[in-house]
């Protein structure tokens, strides 16, 4: 007898692992179903989008060559009447969307100005003005250094020349600094004042590559 009810319980303790066991299953798949579906796959389509690109491109701009994180010359945009360089901003209080643009000759002329003035502080490392961006003022809502641009999701399409001119290239995050490092043959390691100056004194010598920048 003492056999029998020693028999019945292990299958009864067997029957209540299994079930257990089933139950677990069960709880774990419905966990992972909701990452399957939504952030992962949403995950693997972020890094399709952007990841790396070999070969020509469709420029993006009439300032793009037809590679990625590669801008004309100011020789180049001058001699095709190229001189108007825009690009799309958002106000971060009333959410509007516009465009404004920067006469290239004499932006580029400042900032390489102030390079060439502030080369030997700089020490590989972006100076506060670009790590922190005097944002313009929404010319709607009047929002005082309200309005950053907008950076495509598709990051071939980033505004460079853009971005360069308005001095607001410490707005892009980590990852599109290193993207933008990984296609202009830039060491990607680093903390973000040192891609922001790699980001900055790459676009100049990109534009002018006269040697004006070769220094630094």
């Amino acid at each position: 007898m003492f056999k029998s009810l020693a028999t019945a319980t292990t299958t009864a303790a067997a029957t209540v692992a299994a079930a257990a066991a089933a139950y677990e299953l069960h709880l774990l798949s419905s966990l992972r179903t909701p990452n399957i579906l939504g952030v992962r796959q949403t995950s693997l389509r972020r890094r399709k989008c952007n990841s790396p690109t070999t070969g020509p491109i469709e420029p993006p701009y009439p300032w793009s060559t037809d590679r990625i994180a590669v801008v004309h010359t100011l020789h180049y945009l001058t001699l095709n009447q190229i001189l108007t360089i825009t690009g799309d901003v958002k106000c971060q209080q009333c959410r509007r969307i516009y465009e404004i643009e920067y006469n290239v000759v004499s932006k580029f002329n400042e900032i390489g100005s102030f390079v060439e003035h502030n080369m030997e502080s700089f020490r590989d490392r972006a100076p506060k003005k670009w790590m922190q961006p005097n944002y313009p003022t929404c010319r709607f809502c009047g929002a005082e250094k309200g309005v950053k641009p907008v950076i495509p999701k598709e990051w071939e399409k980033i505004n460079w020349v853009f971005l360069l001119l308005g001095e607001m290239v410490g707005a892009l995050k980590l990852n599109h600094l290193k993207y933008f490092c990984s296609y202009t043959k830039n060491h990607r390691t680093g903390s973000k004042d040192r891609l922001v100056y790699l980001t900055y004194i790459t676009l100049c010598r990109q534009i002018d590559p006269s040697g004006r920048f070769s220094r630094i």
